[in-house]
């Protein structure tokens, strides 16, 4: 079985909301419904789980009866930082007996296509992690302070880290068990997985995978909404 766990943190303060830029909606709709109806149409994804911060647990129930998310299996309460939630995430799943592979989806990368979750999942038969990426197709500079440019990178072997990234549970567990690995704020699982030495192959990510930020990215997912209900009525 593949558990999806929708990591579903942050507390809106690039987008200026006191609201979590995932509950802000668009089209009358919470980005987090977007991304859990998204997951539900992803056939090998068989369980959802979402990692939220408390007092919200009643709302992601309600979306999920709203718009039809029969996977939601469960809300956890999240931790302090991004790794300690997928961590609690992680140990509500210690005892299922069912998930084996695991996948951590963002909750505010609402418009991740299939094929991105199907060939992620699939490289797991050559690695302990797979990591959805981008290669980096802009000018890459180092900067010290922010300001003044320092050094030019060379972009050819930069990638630009997505979600989902999945593993086996097992691999996962193995990671998040340590406490300095939980309250790393600086990495994400596959960074985490190499500092522990494991492989971790890159998936092909996709523009879709964009993950809603600031206010720009709220336009640019209106955008696309908009962009695909032109195509379904032609």
């Amino acid at each position: 079985m593949v558990t999806a766990i929708v990591v579903s943190g942050g507390n809106g303060s690039r987008t200026g909301q006191a609201v979590p830029k995932q509950y802000l909606t668009v089209n009358d709709i919470p980005v987090i419904a977007y991304t859990l109806m998204n997951l539900q149409k992803v056939s090998e994804i068989d369980k959802i789980i979402v990692v939220a911060a408390e007092g919200w647990e009643n709302f992601i129930y309600a979306y999920a009866a709203q718009f039809g998310v029969s996977k939601l299996s469960n809300v956890v309460i999240g931790g302090v930082t991004r790794n300690e939630s997928i961590y609690n995430g992680l140990r509500s799943l210690k005892n299922d007996g069912e998930t084996q592979i695991v996948c951590i989806v963002d909750a505010n990368r609402p418009m991740i296509p299939r094929a991105v979750f199907t060939e992620n999942i699939a490289l797991l038969n050559d690695c302990d992690i797979a990591m959805a990426a981008e290669p980096c197709y802009d000018s890459m500079f180092f900067s010290e302070e922010g300001e003044c440019a320092d050094a030019h990178i060379e972009r050819s072997k930069l990638f630009r880290g997505l979600t989902p990234e999945s593993a086996r549970l097992d691999t996962l567990l193995e990671i998040y068990e340590e406490e300095s690995a939980r309250l790393d704020t600086k990495l994400s699982t596959s960074g985490l997985g190499i500092a522990k030495g494991k492989s971790v192959r890159l998936s092909k990510g996709s523009i879709k995978c964009f993950k809603i930020t600031t206010v720009d990215d709220f336009e640019l997912f209106k955008a696309y909404l908009a962009a695909d209900k032109i195509q379904n009525l032609i």
